[in-house]
């Protein structure tokens, strides 16, 4: 009998999930950078399994997306966005 695996994701391990960040965006990421986000917070959302901790692909990707910021063409438009959030002006 075989199992039907098209509704299942498959998880990955903090020493994998640098690989995946940078086949699928080009981000390099250390695993030990994920260690210290999971314990101080700020890290994609993980499932723990005994004392490991797995990632879902997709839970990696939203985590990628809501950290990255819009498109920029040149440094100066850069600096006004960042002026803007901060609440400033830039003149």
């Amino acid at each position: 009998m075989s199992e039907n695996t098209e509704n299942h994701t498959r998880l990955m391990t903090r020493k994998q999930v640098p690989t995946y960040l940078q086949k699928v965006f080009g981000i390099r990421l250390s695993h030990l950078t994920l260690d210290t986000l999971a314990s101080k917070g700020g890290g994609p959302p993980y499932l723990k399994f005994g004392r490991r901790a797995y990632y879902e692909p997709a839970d990696v990707d939203d985590w990628i997306k809501s950290r990255t910021t819009t498109k920029f063409s040149c440094t100066s438009e850069e600096a006004v966005t960042r002026a803007t959030r901060k609440g400033g002006t830039r003149g």
